[in-house]
């Protein structure tokens, strides 16, 4: 593997391990270039590699933070709306429990059937119950009720007998959801990656320092400023 040496003149000279302690010629100005030591040319080499590692670490950090805010932002904004339709909603969800609630005691009275008595009806009550709190009837009672209380409600219902509304509710609050959850994912990155980027550059500035040492002990500049 090659390593990058500065010339006197500016200029970036290849060089490998089995070259150290030798020189070499620079193909810009004709100087002959000090090759360091083995050990300082692993050290350059680790410097430039986590410098660049550093500056792709800076770069993801910065994208996990926007991304986190832009996650953040809209989990945010879809639960104030959804909040913001838990009235309409619940509204046209009692509606069309009630229509089924009063279709299914006729046919229990056709078929001879007590509708006080019966399982189905009994839990559609309790659910009818549940919509009609009032905590869920206007728009500054509801603002402030958790979402996953009014998720829960919401999933109670049998699949055949929510309203559009209610399903386009609930995808709404499963997407919000997932924002939330992208949202704290992007946070835990981010914050491993800047322990990461401290360790990073804790590795640089020894491998600088080491450098630094060696260009004294010679007077070779073998680092770019």
């Amino acid at each position: 593997m090659r390593t990058n040496l500065l010339c006197k003149c500016g200029a970036t000279v290849k060089v490998t391990k089995q070259q150290a302690n030798s020189t070499v010629q620079c193909l810009s100005c004709l100087g002959r270039v000090l090759i360091p030591p083995e050990k300082v040319l692993v050290s350059l080499r680790a410097f430039h590699r986590d410098r660049r590692l550093r500056i792709f670490g800076m770069i993801v950090l910065g994208l996990c933070a926007t991304l986190a805010a832009v996650t953040g932002i809209y989990a945010q904004s879809e639960r104030d709306r959804l909040l913001a339709d838990v009235p309409a909603t619940v509204r046209e969800q009692i509606r069309k429990t009630r229509q089924v609630i009063a279709h299914t005691e006729n046919e229990r009275r056709i078929n001879g059937g007590s509708p006080e008595s019966d399982a189905r009806l009994l839990s559609l009550r309790d659910l009818l119950m549940d919509l009609e709190s009032p905590q869920f009837q206007n728009r500054e009672d509801a603002a402030g009720v958790e979402i996953k209380e009014v998720t829960s409600v919401f999933a109670a219902v049998d699949a055949d007998q929510r309203t559009d509304t209610t399903n386009a509710w609930l995808a709404g609050a499963l997407a919000a959801e997932v924002g939330e959850a992208l949202q704290y994912a992007f946070i835990a990155g981010a914050g491993g990656l800047f322990l990461l980027l401290i360790l990073l550059s804790a590795r640089i500035s020894s491998h600088r320092h080491r450098i630094i040492t060696h260009e004294k002990q010679t007077h070779s500049k073998i680092l770019n400023p």
